[in-house]
């Protein structure tokens, strides 16, 4: 991801720094769920969470042509691969 966060919003922002900080680990929906109330009790449900990975995907396409970096992990949440 880079030192790159023009154009994200709030939540694309605060999974993206979330996945970064955890590189090459797999981070659960209710991590990010978390990550993005900021701690507060919301109403993030795990469609909202797939929407903001989805939206983080198509702007890292947009970037560099690489959207793969981010993965679905089955039954578990999702990993940034650095080597992606």
């Amino acid at each position: 991801l880079g030192e790159r966060v023009e154009g994200l919003t709030p939540h694309e922002f605060d999974c993206a720094w979330l996945l970064a900080g955890n590189a090459g680990a797999v981070v659960t929906r209710a991590r990010l769920r978390e990550a993005m109330t900021r701690g507060a009790a919301g109403a993030i449900r795990d469609r909202t969470v797939d929407a903001c990975i989805s939206r983080l995907r198509r702007k890292l396409l947009a970037l560099d042509g690489c959207a793969r970096r981010i993965r679905s992990v089955h039954g578990q949440g999702y990993l940034l691969d650095p080597a992606a």
